[in-house]
């Protein structure tokens, strides 16, 4: 494994030129050893709506919830709040730590192994796999690509040939799905899904189909399965905003990856 020079993390994930993880590494080591942002590092620069409503009905949900058991516990107003908003943190720690699970039990489910009986969530994936899946070809492997106006790295949950589509990469998505009055399940499909689907996309020869799976978390409906397969369109639109905002991540960041690795040719 390449050395890097580790510093002070920003959080912000970044690869190497030879496909490996630069845990623990800032800007200032990117900018000093041509590391690779990820799309999701990239993604960064982006207003996400859909994470600041999941958040903020995350802290409404705790807070209705545990009202009653606050008020009696605390009297001043600035505990009380503050016991609202410890609860919401580790409710949210909570469902990224089963959204990790999950992704586990697919990595899993993909190398061949069984479903784990009783749990909804391996069940449900296994189902997927078998009706849709014809061979996985790898999971969790980091890809990079190095251009002359782009560069930059991610780890990819899994590059299989489907049924339907032939090579195609996945992403797996775990939440709650909304339903309709009459209890249609409607998941929704972020533009973060598709712009980070379409990066990894054209870092991977033989140009697989970009597709998102959730995983639905709802209590009573866990481990329902739904399918995105994303259109030509909807691709080619992932991929423009993905290239502007890699612009924007290069201004904000002062470096470019694309320069640096030009500069050096």
């Amino acid at each position: 494994m390449t050395t890097i020079k580790q510093g002070s993390s920003d959080g912000d994930h970044y690869y190497t030129a030879q496909n490996e993880p630069a845990y623990g590494c800032g800007i200032r080591a990117a900018r000093e050893e041509g590391l690779l942002p990820s799309p999701s590092t990239i993604l960064g620069v982006m207003n996400k709506p859909g994470i600041a409503v999941w958040m903020q009905n995350v802290a409404a949900e705790t807070a209705l919830e545990m009202a009653d058991e606050v008020k009696a516990k605390f009297t001043d107003r600035k505990d009380q709040v503050s016991a609202v908003v410890k609860a919401a943190r580790e409710k949210s720690q909570g469902a990224m730590d089963l959204g990790t699970q999950i992704h586990s039990m697919a990595e899993d489910i993909l190398a061949g192994k069984p479903a784990v009986d009783g749990n909804p969530f391996s069940v449900g994936i296994s189902d997927y796999n078998t009706m849709n899946i014809v061979r996985t070809r790898w999971t969790e492997r980091v890809v990079t690509h190095i251009g002359d106006k782009i560069a930059f790295g991610g780890r990819v949950d899994a590059l299989v040939e489907h049924q339907a589509c032939g090579l195609a990469v996945l992403d797996w998505k775990s939440s709650k799905v909304a339903r309709s009055k009459t209890g249609k399940p409607q998941p929704k499909w972020y533009d973060p899904y598709i712009i980070q689907l379409s990066a990894y996309a054209y870092a991977i020869d033989g140009k697989p189909q970009p597709i998102s799976v959730a995983i639905d978390t709802t209590p009573g409906e866990r481990g329902g399965i739904f399918e995105k397969i994303w259109e030509r369109m909807e691709i080619e639109r992932g991929w423009r905003m993905f290239n502007l905002l890699y612009r924007l991540w290069c201004e904000e960041k002062k470096y470019s990856p694309h320069e640096w690795y030009a500069s050096r040719r």
